[in-house]
């Protein structure tokens, strides 16, 4: 099936495409720092609680390492 449009018919399309895009990305950009603001507020409830330490920001590799080792 094929529907023939006219060139203004494609400019209106294309053009409510590109406003829809334009809405769709300005709403996840809002829904990404939403996110972020709300990670940044949990993490800094876990540093202001000592609940973070330097150790979780180890790399995977060298814990695992440490943890097999025998304790002196």
């Amino acid at each position: 099936m094929q529907e023939c449009c006219t060139r203004d018919e494609l400019a209106e399309l294309d053009r409510r495409q590109a406003s829809s895009r334009e809405l769709l990305v300005d709403a996840y950009e809002q829904s990404v720092a939403e996110s972020m603001e709300a990670l940044a507020d949990c993490f800094g409830a876990a540093f202001a609680r000592d609940l973070v330490t330097a150790d979780d920001f180890r790399p995977v590799a060298a814990a695992r390492s440490r943890a097999a080792r025998p304790a002196p």
